[in-house]
């Protein structure tokens, strides 16, 4: 037999989850990373050694914003090459589902 718990009261309710709080936007890339995800979009897949691959810092912010990643086509030991993916292609056609 269940015991009654004293502090609930016979049909109390539990209250409910509250809503997630509201996404931050995200801020617009700056013209330096738009031209580094123009130029992956003019030479995907890129190696690290290819001529005019963008600064590292801009890489990771693409890439943390999934607008580039390592090609999915790279195997376990291959040397690293990046592909924009299909957002960084929305992104620069200006369709932000951010």
């Amino acid at each position: 037999m269940a015991q009654h718990d004293p502090f609930m009261g016979v049909g109390d309710v539990e209250a409910p989850t509250p809503a997630p709080a509201p996404k931050k936007p995200e801020r617009p890339l700056s013209l330096d990373e738009r031209k580094a995800l123009n130029w992956f979009k003019a030479n995907t897949p890129a190696s690290p050694s290819a001529k005019g691959l963008p600064k590292s810092e801009h890489r990771a912010v693409l890439m943390a914003r999934c607008l580039i990643e390592i090609s999915p086509d790279r195997k376990r030991y291959d040397p690293i090459s990046y592909s924009i993916t299909g957002k960084g292609i929305d992104h620069l056609k200006g369709w932000h589902h951010d």
